[in-house]
């Protein structure tokens, strides 16, 4: 069994980002994608998807997004756009490989199980996203088995659901769109959980993305104040005229869900009203982040990875593309490539072993030098 540098998990926009520096470094590595091909994970989502950021800031590092730039791409061309990524690049990509379980192994390597084989590498990036294990109340099981129901990632258009009225419960980017796109032919009920607030689509005549990007917002660091203040506050709806939307005779918006009553034929909102006669609920209440397959002891009290900008509690084990991992940009396609490379040049510096030009001990190095620009500084 050869031992890499470094594995990759995961072949999404995040492991291909570290890919492209891990070439730039000449660090011997290889990507582990589950699917049978890259951008599977897009090309399944719901056939109505389109990012909410335009083309212009959607580039993977060395490779500008192949579209106008305000146009907002669909996500199968962001899975071309990945594919293409991948071939220009000649990123050492293996697909078909799930993995199964990753432990250590002997020394200071890491052990990789996938459903095809054992991998050994010094160092992994786990880049599969925040996207695994979608959440749905403990309670949902307890609605009428006639209702159907489904998870947001399952869902691909309205012809697939029966019937009206349709409860979609969820107010992030997808509850939204899928409201949006069903009450376009029939009855659907929208509950939603969050203060709703619109921005402007341009501010000065320029649009509002070039004012985020120009001025940093989506760079600015989770651990500073403007970062914190950031995440707290509720996400702008877009991609939808909100004012329209909620004019429309055909969405009814609702209060949070809270339970089930009537025996399941009946949901229980948070303003004591009840629903009846749902003939389809789509949850779009997100995911979990959930990594059941790392055996490591890396995994704070609810469950999230503990690290620093990507960097693990474990040596030798990184996280990219997860939300906010250093800044509000560090899961889009146009940030995470900071991450990618903060993370990869880390490895360089401090995890890879001498042989490799001596890049070892500068590495090691480096440490104490900074501790000795600190001590003479001014």
């Amino acid at each position: 069994m050869s031992e890499w540098d470094v594995l990759v998990i995961g072949a999404g926009q995040a492991g291909l980002a570290a890919a492209y520096y891990l070439e730039q470094q000449h660090i011997t590595y290889r990507v582990l994608e589950a699917g049978e091909r890259i951008g599977h994970q897009w090309r399944a989502r719901y056939e109505g998807l389109r990012l909410l950021t335009p083309a212009r800031y959607c580039s993977l590092p060395g490779m500008p997004f192949p579209a106008p730039p305000y146009a907002f791409p669909t996500k199968d061309e962001v899975a071309d756009y990945l594919e293409r990524y991948a071939r220009r690049f000649r990123l050492r990509v293996l697909t078909g490989q799930r993995v199964l379980r990753m432990r250590r192994g002997a020394e200071d390597s890491f052990e990789v199980i996938t459903e095809q084989q054992s991998w050994s590498a010094r160092n992994v990036i786990v880049a599969t996203g925040a996207y695994a294990v979608p959440r749905v109340p403990e309670w949902a099981s307890d609605l009428d088995p006639e209702l159907w129901q489904i998870h947001s990632q399952a869902y691909r258009n309205p012809d697939q659901v029966p019937g009206e009225p349709v409860l979609v419960v969820g107010g992030g980017n997808s509850g939204i769109a899928i409201a949006e796109e069903l009450s376009r032919t029939r009855l659907v009920y929208w509950s939603c959980d969050r203060p709703l607030w619109q921005a402007p689509e341009r501010i000065f005549g320029i649009p509002v993305h070039w004012w985020a990007w120009t001025l940093g917002l989506n760079r600015m660091s989770v651990h500073a104040w403007p970062g914190r203040w950031l995440r707290r506050l509720n996400e702008p709806v877009s991609g939808v005229n909100l004012k329209e939307l909620l004019a429309r005779p055909t969405l009814r918006l609702v209060s949070r869900v809270v339970g089930v009553r009537d025996g399941g034929r009946a949901i229980e909102l948070a303003d004591g009203r009840l629903l009846s006669g749902i003939q389809a609920l789509i949850w779009a209440t997100g995911y979990r982040i959930c990594f059941p397959w790392i055996e490591l002891p890396v995994f704070d009290a609810s469950g999230q990875p503990q690290h620093l900008r990507g960097v693990s509690v474990e040596p030798g084990l990184y996280f990219l593309g997860l939300p906010w991992l250093h800044s509000r940009g560090s899961a889009l396609i146009g940030g995470v490539g900071r991450d990618a490379r903060y993370v990869v040049e880390h490895i360089r510096r401090y995890r890879l072993r001498s042989g490799s030009s001596g890049r070892f001990w500068s590495g090691a190095i480096a440490p104490l030098r900074s501790l000795f620009r600190m001590a003479t500084a001014g």
